[in-house]
């Protein structure tokens, strides 16, 4: 079984909107090495494609409601038949203080600090793009980077539910590897299993 984590970036958040625009997607899995895979897609036949090949297998994707709400507006035949929020993973087993929030950016600042902010590249391009727009809204515009940027982003958003996994089990049933500059859970599947255990055990 190969676990997929899926990201998507898009014109917004409102996907039952006529206006909507899903603008990428990308995944990241290990292969039976344990090494790091990705991959991204911009093109819509090649996105429905990637969907129709993953869609037996199990999804991690972070806040569902709007990655997995998208697949069944878009493309409700393709929707994964196993997915699981990993952020309802972490409101179950280390919730925090409303301010903080669950979001990804937030849990990779407090699980995974060697990867925090690496989210600021692309604001601050998007701050020379979009001159005009509050530093508040820029997020709105992710899905508008130019193209190589937007798969570096997209493919980052992907990484972390991955490793991130990790940080909800006790450090003894991790076992860690190095891949380039990133840190990836080698073991994801014995991790996810095990913390699915945890929770009904």
């Amino acid at each position: 079984m190969t676990i997929y984590a899926l990201d998507l970036e898009s014109s917004g958040l409102d996907f039952w909107s006529p206006n909507f625009v899903l603008k990428s997607l990308a995944l990241a899995w290990e292969d039976e090495f344990g090494r790091l895979e990705t991959r991204f897609y911009d093109d819509m036949d090649y996105i429905e494609a990637a969907l129709d090949r993953i869609k037996d297998e199990t999804i991690l994707v972070y806040n569902a409601s709007f990655d997995i709400g998208v697949i069944r507006a878009l493309f409700p035949h393709l929707e994964p038949k196993n997915w699981i929020d990993v952020m309802r993973l972490r409101q179950l087993r280390s919730p925090v203080e409303k301010k903080e929030g669950y979001g990804l950016k937030a849990a990779v600042k407090v699980f995974l600090p060697g990867m925090a902010g690496y989210e600021q590249k692309y604001y601050e391009h998007l701050k020379t793009q979009f001159p005009d727009v509050p530093a508040k809204k820029l997020g709105k515009h992710l899905g508008d980077l130019p193209r190589a940027l937007l798969a570096e982003y997209n493919t980052h958003d992907t990484k972390q539910p991955l490793s991130y996994i990790g940080y909800l089990l006790p450090i003894s049933r991790m076992r860690w590897g190095s891949i380039g500059q990133e840190i990836t859970l080698c073991t994801v599947e014995g991790c996810l299993l095990s913390l699915m255990a945890s929770f009904t055990g």
